[in-house]
């Protein structure tokens, strides 16, 4: 998969309900998104319903990478209506559908105006600590945003001066905590590793390694696969939720977290407390997760469906995490 994909985000649409057009996007689709298909959309789903109801829309098709839209096609034609207006009642409908994907692609907010929005830039620095952390790879969807650690570590580096050295994807098998004491998993789904994956693990954690991990897209089942199934593999490991000092009295200082707005208005009083729960063995934290999503907020994105932290408090909650985990000081300010 292109490293790039993660930066795509599309809607399509079969000007004058052309049937060959979508045949042609669905095989473009299979190119760009080779592991992700292009899949009927639930008639549930908040595209629907998020702002508006409309009625006689439904059929939109998209690919998803477990935990976001990645894009959309309609097989009807949605531009026309656009064009005439909502003058005639019949194109309602399409404004109000339109409004939903809106509201839906940036989190009830607003896009950033064209070329305003671009990829962070790496600014030379000298660095006052450095973290090698390797990324772990499964039989799952362990890498739905290819791009989400490359901006945490042109973020730490630009904002805290701190070298993150990321590697991988690996397998467990190839987890040396000689080279890296400290690993990260993510994903969405069912968690399932093998009895030679949980060896590896475990002995990568009698070793001195730890994990962090974060549910996607706050992917509920693989939130209960982190404790279910990682959990056993601590030795004597006992489940406590994290300190809130620990997440947010790092390098990157923190009064409070931002969830995305779905989550916030879930939360309610606990809104601004950040989520992070740890698997404790002999009182340390071996094992460090948030059931809710860091990594799409790492890679920058907004998005009312997914249940995680906002981009700018995703990027400081890790950093803080990683470099509580290293054993990394405070650095002095930039």
């Amino acid at each position: 998969m292109p490293p790039w994909y993660t930066k795509v985000r599309i809607l399509s649409e079969a000007a004058g309900n052309n049937g060959s057009f979508t045949i042609d996007m669905r095989a473009f689709y299979k190119r760009l998104f080779p592991e992700y298909p292009l899949e009927r959309l639930d008639p549930k789903h908040r595209i629907y319903s998020l702002q508006y109801s409309p009625k006689g829309v439904a059929g939109l098709s998209g690919v998803s990478n477990g935990a976001r839209l990645l894009a959309i096609h309609s097989p009807r034609e949605l531009s026309l209506a656009l064009q005439l207006g909502t003058g005639k009642e019949t194109n309602k409908p399409i404004f109000e559908l339109m409004t939903n994907i809106y509201l839906l692609t940036t989190d009830m907010g607003r896009l950033p105006r064209r070329g305003m929005r671009k990829p962070p830039a790496a600014e030379p620095f000298k660095p006052v600590a450095t973290i090698n952390l390797a990324r772990i790879k499964y039989n799952g969807n362990y890498d739905p945003e290819p791009l989400a650690w490359n901006h945490l570590a042109i973020w730490m580096g630009n904002n805290h001066r701190i070298r993150l050295n990321v590697t991988g994807p690996m397998s467990i098998a190839e987890l040396d905590v000689k080279k890296e004491r400290l690993a990260a998993m993510t994903g969405t789904g069912i968690l399932e590793l093998s009895d030679e994956e949980k060896a590896g693990l475990k002995k990568f954690f009698n070793a001195g390694g730890k994990l962090i991990v974060d549910s996607c897209g706050g992917d509920s089942t693989f939130a209960r696969s982190i404790a279910q199934v990682i959990g056993p593999i601590v030795e004597g490991g006992r489940r406590r939720s994290l300190a809130d000092h620990v997440v947010l009295q790092g390098p990157a200082k923190m009064k409070r977290v931002y969830y995305r707005r779905s989550l916030s208005l879930r939360l309610g009083r606990d809104k601004s407390r950040p989520i992070v729960s740890a698997i404790l063995r002999d009182g340390k934290p071996i094992v460090i997760y948030s059931p809710y999503d860091l990594t799409t907020g790492l890679a920058g994105y907004e998005g009312f469906s997914l249940l995680g932290y906002k981009p700018q408090s995703a990027l400081k909650v890790m950093t803080n995490l990683l470099c509580d985990a290293a054993g990394v000081a405070t650095p002095a300010p930039k």
